[in-house]
C-alpha cells in the first residue's frame, strides 16, 4: 500500500517538487516487511496428527452412523421421518 500511495503522490505532484516520503523511510519499511515475511516463512509447519488418532476418529464416526441407521441409539436432536411415498400415493388415489 505504501508503494501505491507514493506512486499516486508522484503522479499528482509536478516533477520538480519532492514527495513527502524519503528513500530512508522506504528502505526502513522494506526492511520491516522483509523481516516479518522471513519470520513467517522460517517457522516450521505444524506436525501432522498421528495416524492412530485418525483411525480412532473414523472408527467412532462409523459406529455413530450405524447406530443411527439401526435405530438402537438416536441422538436427542433427531426426529423420526415418516415415509412420504406412502402419503403421496394415498393422496393421489383419493
Amino acid at each position: 500500500m505504501l508503494f501505491i500511495s507514493i506512486r499516486s503522490e508522484m503522479m499528482t505532484k509536478p516533477k520538480h517538487e519532492d514527495i513527502s516520503t524519503t528513500i530512508a523511510e522506504i528502505e526502513n519499511k522494506q526492511h520491516l516487511l522483509e523481516s516479518e515475511v522471513q519470520a513467517i516463512l522460517s517457522t516450521p509447519p505444524p506436525a501432522p496428527k498421528k495416524e492412530e488418532e485418525k483411525k480412532d476418529e473414523t472408527a467412532a464416526a462409523a459406529e455413530g452412523e450405524s447406530n443411527g441407521v439401526d435405530g438402537e441409539e438416536k441422538p436427542a436432536g433427531d426426529a423420526e421421518m415418516k415415509d412420504e411415498a406412502k402419503n403421496e400415493g394415498e393422496a393421489e388415489s383419493k
